[in-house]
């Protein structure tokens, strides 16, 4: 879980930004400071939507804000600001979490979209939003805000019909 009121720093992503990955994040942005968390932010289409960086110290934050992208290859543009994960996580209506993914393996935005088409085709989720993050303590994992699929509904009562038979 993110850590209560700690900020993090947003980006939008480029189009083309599907093979971006957690460890381009790091690499970038620990030059300013110990990150704390790197998020890959994707939206109901498994669109990649925006970045967000966590530090342990704010004065990295803040160094962050004025990052202007020169001499980086990450398709991003210029922060937009600060995110408290927390408060935005706390308002959304089902959160799930996937932990123990290989960090060799999972690391873009195409590998988070290729995760959100599986628990919408497996799971009867609709996927409202999904990220991919990095924690030193959790590793690579992932958060969804699911809902679910109407055609589930439906099945269910179905089911409930057959028990009183």
């Amino acid at each position: 879980m993110p850590t209560q009121g700690k900020p993090r720093v947003v980006f939008r992503v480029m189009e083309g930004a599907e093979s971006l990955g957690l460890r381009a994040l790091r690499r970038e942005f620990g030059q300013y400071g110990e990150v704390t968390c790197a998020c890959l932010r994707a939206d109901s289409a498994r669109l990649p939507s925006t970045v967000e960086v966590e530090f342990a110290d704010s004065k990295a934050t803040l160094r962050v804000k004025g990052w202007t992208g020169e001499g980086s290859h990450l398709p991003l543009y210029r922060p937009e600001g600060l995110v408290d994960a927390f408060r935005r996580d706390a308002d959304a209506a089902f959160l799930c979490y996937a932990d123990n993914f290989d960090s060799q393996r999972v690391n873009s935005f195409r590998d988070l979209a290729h995760f959100a088409q599986y628990v919408t085709d497996w799971c009867s989720a609709t996927c409202l939003s999904c990220s991919l993050l990095w924690s030193p303590v959790r590793g690579v994992y992932a958060q969804m805000e699911c809902a679910q699929k109407a055609d589930q509904d439906a099945s269910n009562d179905d089911d409930d019909d057959d028990d009183d038979d």
